[in-house]
This record gives C-alpha cells, sequence and structure tokens, in this order.
C-alpha cells in the first residue's frame, strides 16, 4: 500500500494541486506541529522542446524560535591607588546589562582588593569631573568609552559606624584653562 497517492499535474490550476499534495502529505504526517508551522514551496521545471511545464508542492517547517540573549555590558574601569605601585591601573569588566553600580563596586573590590567603604567611582573629562555614580545606578548609564574612574580614598580615622557627625571628603584634579579650552593634566 503506498502512502502517497500520485498526483496528476498536467492541465490542473496550482491552487487545486497544492491543495492536494497537502492533504496527501497530511494523511501520512498529521500533528498540530505541522497544522500550524507547516508551508509549502511550489517549484516549477519548464521542457524546452514540448514546452510542457511540471510544477510540484513540497512541504517544509517554517518554525522560528528565538534563543535566549545575555546581553553583557562592557566597562573600562581606570583604578587609581593611593599607595599601590603601579598607582594607576586599567581594567575590562563585562557585567550584565541589568547590573547595579554596586555590583561593578562587588566586582572592582575583588579585583583590587579595594574596600567598598574606600571606593570612588566617578566619570572624569577633560574639564574635571562629569558624574559620581551610586550604588542604586544601573551600569547601563555607563558607555564602553565613558572615562569610569574608580579612585581609592583614605580611610576615616576615629569614625564609628554608628557616628552621625558629616565629613568631608576631597578629591581634585588639575585642570589648565586656556580661552576657552580645558585640558586635565596630572594624575587625579
Amino acid at each position: 500500500k503506498k502512502k502517497f497517492k500520485s498526483i496528476k499535474t498536467s492541465g490542473r490550476p496550482d491552487e487545486v494541486i497544492a491543495a492536494e499534495t497537502l492533504e496527501n502529505y497530511k494523511r501520512c504526517n498529521n500533528s498540530f506541529i505541522q497544522g500550524v508551522f507547516q508551508a509549502q514551496y511550489r517549484s516549477s521545471l519548464s521542457c524546452s522542446r514540448c514546452r510542457t511545464q511540471s510544477n510540484t508542492f513540497d512541504p517544509f517547517q517554517c518554525i522560528s524560535v528565538q534563543l535566549p540573549q545575555f546581553h553583557k555590558h562592557s566597562i573600562y574601569v581606570t583604578v587609581l591607588y593611593t599607595s599601590q605601585q603601579p598607582r594607576q591601573v586599567q581594567i575590562g569588566l563585562n557585567l550584565s546589562s541589568s547590573a547595579t553600580v554596586s555590583e561593578l563596586r562587588d566586582i572592582l573590590e575583588s579585583d583590587t582588593s579595594i574596600e567598598r567603604a574606600n571606593m570612588l567611582i566617578t566619570e572624569i573629562g577633560d574639564s574635571g569631573f562629569l558624574r559620581t555614580f551610586t550604588d542604586a545606578q544601573p551600569v547601563s548609564i555607563i558607555t564602553e568609552i565613558d572615562p569610569i574612574y574608580c579612585i581609592e580614598v583614605a580611610q576615616l580615622k576615629d569614625v564609628q559606624e554608628e557616628s552621625t557627625s558629616a565629613y568631608v571628603l576631597l578629591c581634585w584634579i588639575n585642570v589648565l584653562v586656556d580661552d576657552n579650552d580645558c585640558q586635565r593634566f596630572g594624575s587625579p
């Protein structure tokens, strides 16, 4: 017993041939997936001598499966140490695009041995400080080309955890201003 019936194609409209071919295929291969994702490909062959044309319809599956995308965010951070040599080191990091600056601090703490409490993460341009980042901010606001710095700041002495007294942390940058042009020099 044949699974597929041979279909006569000569002199018949393509729509009728396509419908019969599909029914013939479904009779042997019937499933929900094929019912939803199946299509037909029409191929045509013509004889150059007798001008006879043969059309065939072949089934194929068109299932698009979206692969999960893991978006990584690249950041280059220049680390400035207070007492370590070399004093300035640039580190490239790949973080999840949903990561926060707090997670960036955790990675920097493990890579640089700078404690979180002694870490200032900031963006420094030619004209000086541009932005200083807080733990809750997403790292997606930082681009790959932003000049990001992790500055090791001095540890405060004689300050207790429960203390409510305020303190001022001074960080400065040397900038030469000349006729509307700012040029940073030296290390922050």
